[in-house]
């Protein structure tokens, strides 16, 4: 067991350094969503290093408080203003509860220590009830904030990533403290119930467990913040985060212009025809193109376009005059320049093969 311990201390202080480390790659960013990231992964880190770095500050008053004691109270306000920033909420009113909390945990304790220590387990509970409640109620304001606002705010795939960022982390720390809640509540109601329990959680299956959730969080969190550097998020959302709000006014004329040159000048019928292509027949950014078919249409340009060439390859086969083609000539008619996606979008759209098809408008 006691090399267990050393074990569980060498990985929870591995894991704290990396999240300490990373925190500075945030801590530094001139979006105010980010810095509130980095310092949450900073108090996490330090959450994660207190396991074993604590024995060198638990003879100083003031610091090991801090240490012990006023860390995970902070974690909900970082939580949701990394993901509800956009929504301007105002930053300090989000802190007035943890600083109120420490203060008056942190007076008990240097002012009124015999008070404390005669009512020490009620104190932990209401303490373990307060930072439970606190978390739950901000989690369910993230899940009202991506219902409301974000759903309007935010383009899908970022409102779909930050999500799940907010489940997961919150859930894992929600789960921890009903585990607290569970601890010291036990020690109030019942002595030996709290020595049962204890032993249950110090057990070797339970920590390992407990420690392999605490490195899924880690990594998950190390995958998350590739997802917020700025090389993905250009890759993968584009430059904003947030829709284009000209845009949503003017879907609707966009979609007229679309529809309008395609069906008049059928430049899908050119199988190296792009968004690019499009965007300059339509006079538009190339971007903003994009962001309409993915938050408007909610498909890709490539899966808009080869619609109409199915419908061209369809109206193709239909014509007499062109009975003497075979389906990979339509097919090429139509725009197409490759076999396996024309038959891969055909049967994707009509539910059948070309060669049926052709077979059931023949019948009819």
């Amino acid at each position: 067991m006691e090399d267990w311990s050393v074990y569980y201390k060498g990985i929870t202080l591995c894991l704290g350094s990396q999240l300490f480390l990373l925190s500075f790659f945030k801590l530094f960013d001139s979006e105010t969503r980010q810095r509130a990231l980095g310092f949450f992964l900073l108090l996490l880190g330090l959450a994660y290093l207190r396991v074993s770095t604590f024995v060198f500050v638990q003879d100083y008053t003031l610091l090991s408080f801090f240490y012990r004691d006023a860390i995970e109270i902070f974690f909900p306000p970082l939580l949701f203003l990394h993901i509800a920033i956009v929504s301007k909420q105002k930053i300090k009113y989000h802190f007035i509860f943890p600083v109120l909390y420490v203060l008056i945990l942190l007076i008990l304790k240097v002012g009124f220590s015999g008070f404390r220590n005669s009512n020490y387990s009620v104190i932990t509970v209401v303490s373990a009830l307060l930072k439970t409640g606190y978390f739950v109620f901000y989690f369910w304001w993230g899940i009202v904030e991506f219902r409301k606002k974000l759903l309007n705010q935010l383009k899908d795939k970022v409102r779909r990533k930050f999500r799940l960022f907010y489940y997961v982390i919150n859930g894992y720390e929600i789960g921890n403290l009903l585990i607290l809640l569970a601890l010291t509540s036990s020690r109030w109601i019942s002595q030996p119930a709290y020595e049962q329990l204890s032993a249950t959680f110090a057990s070797l299956s339970v920590r390992t467990f407990l420690l392999f959730i605490g490195f899924l969080q880690v990594l998950f969190l190390v995958i998350y913040l590739i997802t917020e550097s700025q090389t993905f998020k250009s890759y993968y959302v584009g430059k904003n985060i947030q829709k284009d709000v000209t845009l949503a006014s003017g879907a609707d004329d966009m979609r007229a212009n679309i529809e309008h040159v395609l069906e008049a000048e059928q430049p899908y019928k050119n199988p190296e025809f792009s968004m690019k292509d499009l965007a300059v027949l339509i006079d538009q950014p190339q971007n903003r193109l994009k962001e309409f078919f993915l938050e408007y249409e909610k498909v890709t340009f490539n899966d808009f376009i080869n619609a109409y060439r199915i419908d061209e390859f369809k109206r193709l086969s239909r014509l007499e005059e062109n009975n003497k083609y075979d389906v990979t000539g339509l097919s090429k008619m139509a725009g197409f320049n490759s076999k396996a996606t024309f038959y891969r979008y055909f049967n994707k759209l009509e539910g059948m093969t070309p060669k049926e098809y052709i077979e059931q408008n023949e019948q009819n």
